[in-house]
């Protein structure tokens, strides 16, 4: 389990009585995280985090009210919290702070956002991301109550706020002897940047540019069943469209093109998804004899 350990400043009261004393109240346990990791099940393979030992560092928010208070106050604000990560993983962030007894607390951590604007909780609302093929992910805690000891780990469940887009070819005529298919001008017209309302359920996403993403050529041939882009590809949710251009080959020489554009798909943020495409060489060629191979008899030829 990897552990962050925060520390906050000691509490110090004045009171008085018949005597001027100084009261110190001893400060309470650090607060410390465990299980910051990424949902595995929807993880990019890359650029991505593959797993936990890819995932590194996040910047952290928390706060802290009394619980008859309305307003919290900030006590982790874009901090940013590392991990040397192997089998004795340890996680430290730039500041430290400390548990209260009964206060509550509130925390949020962000992984690769461009910018982000805080709600009135004072924890993050709207985040920026622009097209950089790098995993933007989010994870909220649950509300804590600070104990005197024995206080929990701040559990993080880190979620993708992107989707993840595969494109692969399979061949549809892998018996066709010397053909051969080239998938190219591959395009995916989308949002490439945009603003993720992560408080909504599930999180909404408002497009601010739509430039779209190319995926390099992929040939498939008799040796080969199918072929993929290699590089998965981390999209901002939202429809998208996709559009390519299929050559027929035979013998390496093109003897026809196919192009081709899908209807509208809504990718939604945290999915995978793969786009298949089936060529094949269409309708085999095949022979018929009409007629029976039979003899016309000529006639005698007599011959003196």
């Amino acid at each position: 389990m990897k552990k962050i350990l925060i520390s906050m400043l000691a509490v110090a009261a004045l009171v008085s009585c018949s005597k001027e004393e100084s009261i110190r109240v001893d400060q309470g346990e650090a607060i410390a995280f465990g299980n910051a990791f990424v949902d595995n099940s929807t993880r990019a393979t890359d650029p991505s985090y593959s797993g936990t030992a890819d995932f590194t560092s996040f910047q952290v928010w928390g706060t802290v009210k009394a619980n008859d208070a309305a307003t919290p106050v900030a006590i982790f604000e874009d901090d940013t919290v590392t991990a040397t990560v192997g089998a004795n993983s340890v996680w430290t962030c730039n500041v430290k702070q400390y548990w209260i007894k009964d206060a509550l607390y509130n925390f949020a951590a962000l992984a690769n956002a461009d910018a982000v604007a805080l709600g009135d909780d004072k924890l993050p609302k709207t985040v920026t991301y622009t097209a950089d093929q790098t995993d933007l992910v989010y994870a909220k805690s649950a509300q804590y109550t600070g104990k005197a000891s024995g206080n929990e780990l701040v559990a993080f469940t880190f979620q993708h706020l992107l989707s993840k887009v595969n494109f692969t070819v399979v061949n549809g005529s892998q018996d066709a002897e010397g053909y051969s298919f080239l998938v190219r001008d591959i395009e995916i017209a989308g949002a490439t940047a945009g603003t993720c309302d992560v408080t909504t359920t599930p999180v909404t996403w408002t497009a601010t540019a739509n430039n779209g993403y190319t995926i390099a050529d992929i040939t498939v041939d008799n040796d080969t069943a199918s072929a993929d882009c290699g590089t998965a590809l981390l999209v901002v949710p939202g429809a998208v469209t996709v559009s390519f251009n299929v050559d027929i080959l035979v013998d390496g020489v093109v003897l026809g093109t196919k192009e081709y554009t899908s209807a509208a798909t809504t990718l939604a943020p945290a999915n995978s998804y793969n786009f298949v495409v089936t060529p094949t060489v269409g309708e085999e060629i095949k022979f018929t004899v009409a007629n029976d191979l039979t003899w016309t008899d000529g006639g005698d030829i007599n011959v003196q």
